[in-house]
């Protein structure tokens, strides 16, 4: 097939698509609402699995250790602070750091309560050891000299707070803030509260004077996280020591596969599948029974199959792009939207050219029985009365 004869084609096909524009409009519209759902289910799963890991995917360790059966990371339990000495004195280890995590009530100035996620870093001058990052007002190292604390500026509102220098209370106890983050927000949506190691330690008494809940250790230079992983795990047998990547994915798959959440947002997916395929379907097979007469002058004129295949699948293929062009602002307007409700989108680079390709396979399957109809065709009945 001649270039030039491909782009008459091209150029009936899209005739055939315009000649009732309405209808046309109503297809792109589907497509594009379809491609959004998609957009929107995908970045919004792998918007959770970052707050879900994003306190582990963060940190400069090698290795973690935690609870035994530790499911992830906002359901660890305390074990003894003695470990850490353990820890450090394993051949390998570079550096190692306890870190605190602890549900807290809040209660707000203007009367309620809140429940927190609590923090408890070792505030030093290296960075990935649980302290906050992304601030906007102060430093990791100003939660310490008292109970003071660092949060998220998504959380004000709802803490009940303007800002750096007001006061809560949390487990009856006082807690300025100091500093605030920006884009950090848990998996549970229940606000994250950076405080000092110390003052974890006395807002969060009921995890006992003498426990932690985690121990991140960095390895020596050619050592290994996966060989430092077994030396410590010989060396503690009633934790769990994880590789960072290890502990990260175990959090993931929780959230993803035992509370059901992976197969709800691909429940939905599927169902803004479904709803594309039905649209462009059922539009591009109504223009196909619309133009039967035409379709079969081609074939009496000498018309082959791939050229109707070419005629049909530039009518699929036009959808399948506008639609995608029009999803792009809405997905970017619905993005934005969704960020200032508190909920974090994440669309990696990637996610773009792996959606338009499913969004053309999803409008091409949507043109087979259009195709086979069309293919099946007598040229005869052009003589027809």
């Amino acid at each position: 097939m001649s270039v030039q004869k491909s782009a008459d084609l091209r150029f009936v096909a899209i005739r055939i698509l315009l000649h009732d524009r309405v209808r046309f409009a109503i297809t792109a519209g589907g497509v594009a609402v379809a491609i959004m759902l998609i957009f929107m289910q995908g970045g919004m799963y792998l918007g959770f699995m970052h707050n879900a890991s994003c306190m582990i995917d963060r940190s400069d360790a090698d290795v973690w250790v935690v609870s035994k059966n530790s499911p992830n990371f906002d359901w660890s339990r305390p074990f003894p602070e003695r470990y850490l000495t353990k820890v450090r004195s394993t051949p390998g280890v570079a550096q190692a750091k306890s870190l605190i995590f602890a549900w807290a009530f809040l209660r707000r100035p203007g009367g309620g309560t809140e429940q927190v996620e609590l923090i408890g870093y070792h505030p030093s001058p290296e960075a990935g050891w649980g302290e906050p990052w992304n601030l906007v007002s102060g430093e990791p190292s100003d939660v310490q000299g008292g109970e003071r604390m660092i949060v998220d500026e998504s959380s004000l509102e709802r803490l009940g707070v303007n800002g750096v220098g007001d006061r809560v209370e949390i487990m009856e106890r006082e807690v300025k803030i100091v500093g605030l983050t920006r884009g950090i927000r848990s998996m549970t949506t229940a606000p994250f509260v950076f405080v000092s190691y110390q003052t974890a330690q006395k807002l969060a008494s009921y995890l006992g004077e003498r426990n932690t809940v985690f121990v991140l250790a960095k390895a020596e230079a050619g050592v290994t996280a996966e060989e430092l992983k077994q030396r410590l795990q010989e060396r503690l047998p009633y934790v769990d020591v994880l590789t960072k990547n290890d502990y990260s994915r175990r959090t993931r798959r929780y959230w993803t596969i035992q509370t059901g959440m992976g197969f709800g947002f691909m429940a939905m997916t599927m169902l803004a599948l479904g709803v594309g395929l039905a649209i462009v379907g059922q539009t591009i097979y109504a223009a196909t029974m619309e133009h039967l007469r035409e379709y079969a002058t081609l074939k009496a004129l000498g018309a082959t199959d791939a050229e109707l295949r070419v005629i049909l699948w530039t009518q699929a293929g036009v959808s399948a792009v506008l639609g995608f062009v029009v999803s792009l602002g809405a997905v970017w307007f619905g993005a934005r939207w969704l960020d200032s409700m508190g909920l974090t989108i994440v669309l990696p680079p990637l996610m773009y050219p792996a959606v338009f390709a499913l969004d053309v396979a999803m409008c091409l399957g949507a043109s087979i029985i259009s195709v086979r109809k069309a293919l099946a065709l007598d040229p005869a009945m052009v003589f027809r009365a």
